[in-house]
């Protein structure tokens, strides 16, 4: 019997709470579900929280704190204010291959690491698909190493981490 990740424990031990039939609907005549998933609105998230929506989050607010306090971040700022292919300054924040620039803060980054993996939504996935939902709406030089810095040592991660020893 294969066990069940964090993940699934959680959505089955949350699904339980529910009485329900499941029955299958042939493609056809099953309009709602095909309205449902064709909505214009419906966009997968990519982290969650307040970093879910970036445009209307008190993260902004950090960015912009940190990004006055760090010299490098300011210097490639000056530097692409004119829109390049990878880099452009938009409303005042900088984007690289329209991520948001993230300064060279310590905190910030953890922070949003900790709401891309840590959260009860985020599910503490592995190092690939935490880098996945990083990269879709960020960037800062060698986050790829921060980020799988972060996840091997999550102690959640760790203590859950099944054994691949024969």
């Amino acid at each position: 019997m294969e066990r069940l990740s964090t993940r699934q424990t959680r959505w089955k031990d949350f699904l339980a709470l529910f009485d329900f039939d499941i029955e299958y609907v042939k493609g056809k005549a099953n309009v709602v579900a095909d309205g449902l998933s064709r909505m214009v609105t419906h966009q997968p998230s990519s982290c969650v929280n307040a970093v879910a929506s970036v445009n209307s989050s008190p993260l902004l607010s950090e960015i912009d704190s940190a990004s006055v306090i760090d010299q490098a971040y300011q210097q490639v700022m000056r530097k692409h204010h004119r829109p390049t292919d990878a880099a452009q300054v938009k409303d005042g924040r900088l984007y690289y291959k329209h991520r948001l620039y993230i300064p060279n803060d310590r905190t910030l980054k953890t922070r949003i690491l900790h709401e891309c993996h840590d959260t009860a939504l985020a599910g503490h996935l592995g190092r690939d698909k935490t880098i996945e939902q990083v990269k879709r709406r960020f960037y800062w030089p060698k986050m790829d190493d921060d980020i799988e810095a972060y996840v091997i040592s999550c102690d959640a991660c760790q203590r859950n981490k099944p054994s691949h020893r024969v």
